[in-house]
């Protein structure tokens, strides 16, 4: 087994298919922990099912086309009617109940929104073309369904890590929807790095590598069934101690676990589509820089701690500024890659700032 690699199979397999028994996890689980999780949020909000066309194809929704994309909307009193909405999309193995510490002060002036992707959490597991190109097409498109059926004109459009990659391309492709484009530590900016590939390593290193991608990301967690909740406990304990002032209990711990032990876990299958070995992106979006509008203003923001490449970012956002575009690149101090609760403080009036001039 050793010798395979991602090309001898269709798809990368989960380490014990057809065994949801062995998960101690259900949709309805999953709606309770998204509840306990959002029992913070102190600003008036609604959760619904937004639903989206999206295009046939093998594996189809239940209901061969619509699907559903699960939706927070987020309103204070204070919030202007005519002022700009805040849209946000989360990342790799998560969900909008991750958004709890910015919801109550980014929508103190304006209207905001945040989604479950297609394939995670709570909205349907839609199964996406194996093609990288056409998989992150079917993301923009039901970012764009999305938009419709909310009906929302125009949006500052806020995406974190994978959410940032795709919220990159959505706004390529649709500029005259995005007011303003924040990126915030965003996943796949740089491009493969043959130097790192052809690097001498260990044996098993090569070993281990071809065992894994055969795998979708996270099938070890479901495999593990019952002993998953704990061994993620221990494994992301930096993400759940970021919440520590909010909650005293297992809330985001078991929000994360139910979000990520659903089946089909068609979410990572997409993400697994759109990524080459060891997690870097196919399609980069230095390699796709001149495909964002001139009329869209970015802003790329970093923790100074983060393990994503900073200077790719900067190398991105300097490329613009030299052709006189609106663009910024800011680090979030004393945070990592999830600058949004590491310092939710700075955060978020970082974010505040940009939908100041939008209110």
């Amino acid at each position: 087994i050793l010798l395979l690699n991602r090309r001898l199979l269709p798809g990368r397999k989960e380490i014990l298919p057809n065994m949801g028994w062995w998960i101690p996890t259900s949709p309805e689980l999953l709606a309770a922990s998204e509840a306990a999780i959002l029992r913070c949020v102190r600003t008036p909000y609604t959760c619904t099912h937004v639903p989206v066309q999206m295009p046939k194809g093998p594996g189809d929704c239940d209901d061969a086309e619509t699907c559903h994309i699960r939706t927070i909307s987020v309103k204070d009193s204070r919030a202007s009617a005519t002022s700009i909405p805040l849209v946000m999309i989360h990342g790799f193995a998560a969900g909008l109940g991750l958004w709890v510490l910015n919801y109550d002060t980014l929508a103190r002036h304006n209207q905001v929104h945040a989604i479950d992707l297609l394939g995670f959490a709570r909205s349907t597991r839609y199964h996406f073309s194996r093609n990288a190109d056409e998989c992150v097409d079917q993301f923009v498109t039901s970012i764009e369904e999305w938009r419709k059926e909310m009906q929302l004109e125009k949006f500052v459009l806020m995406g974190h890590s994978f959410g940032a990659y795709l919220s990159f391309f959505y706004a390529a492709k649709h500029p005259s929807r995005v007011q303003h484009l924040i990126l915030a530590d965003p996943w796949g900016v740089v491009p493969h790095q043959e130097e790192f590939m052809t690097r001498r390593y260990p044996w098993y290193f090569h070993a281990i590598r071809s065992v894994v991608s055969l795998f979708n990301p996270l099938a070890a967690l479901r495999a593990a069934g019952p002993y998953a909740r704990g061994m993620l406990g221990k494994l992301r304990a930096d993400i759940i101690a970021k919440f520590e002032s909010v909650y005293e209990d297992d809330t985001v711990g078991d929000y994360i676990f139910h979000c990520n032990a659903q089946t089909p876990p068609t979410g990572e299958a997409a993400f697994s589509s759109v990524s080459q070995p060891l997690g870097w992106a196919a399609n980069p979006l230095l390699t796709n820089a001149d495909r964002l509008d001139q009329s869209v203003p970015l802003t790329v923001m970093y923790g100074k701690y983060t393990w994503m490449n900073k200077e790719a970012g900067h190398d991105m956002v300097n490329k613009y500024v030299h052709q006189g575009r609106n663009a910024e690149c800011i680090t979030i101090p004393s945070s990592g890659h999830h600058i949004y609760s590491d310092n939710y403080p700075v955060f978020n009036a970082a974010v505040q700032r940009i939908l100041q001039i939008y209110k």
